[in-house]
């Protein structure tokens, strides 16, 4: 007599780290947005608009999902970091972009580096710049003289 014994799904170690840093950059991400929120706030109205710093009409769709691979594959102790010191508009697309990841329980591919420097030239500066100074030295020199992807 046979018993069947059910199957059991294993998870490799590195995908549990990549899982990990992926929770621990959503949090740090959605606790910095909480921060700037509250500090902006002045408890008279609950839907006032955002900060015009907040809005930008220059990201193309898949930007914040290409700034959150970037931010993923950070090592542990560099993303917290980084995620913590980009302005408030860049954190709402790290933000939207980990949420339509949760929704989906998928994460978005690492980018090419032309992809990467096209999201990166639609960042203000200085988050382009604390972005490109967390990369490998490798990287950040492939990124540096790719030709930005435009949208579409």
């Amino acid at each position: 007599m046979t018993v069947a014994q059910p199957a059991v799904q294993v998870r490799s170690r590195p995908s549990l780290i990549v899982f990990a840093l992926f929770a621990a950059v959503v949090l740090a991400v959605s606790a910095g947005v909480a921060a700037v929120i509250s500090d902006n706030s002045t408890g008279t109205s609950s839907t006032a608009a955002p900060p015009a710093s907040v809005v930008s009409t220059d990201s193309c769709p898949g930007d914040g999902g290409v700034l959150l691979a970037v931010a993923a594959s950070l090592p542990v102790r560099v993303a917290p970091d980084v995620v913590q010191s980009v302005s408030p508009g860049t954190a709402a697309m790290l933000t939207s972009a980990s949420k339509l990841s949760a929704l989906t329980t998928s994460a978005p591919s690492a980018p090419d580096s032309a992809t990467l420097a096209g999201a990166l030239s639609r960042i203000p500066p200085r988050d382009s710049a604390i972005i490109l100074a967390a990369l490998s030295p490798a990287t950040r020199a492939d990124v540096e003289a790719a030709s930005p992807r435009v949208c579409g």
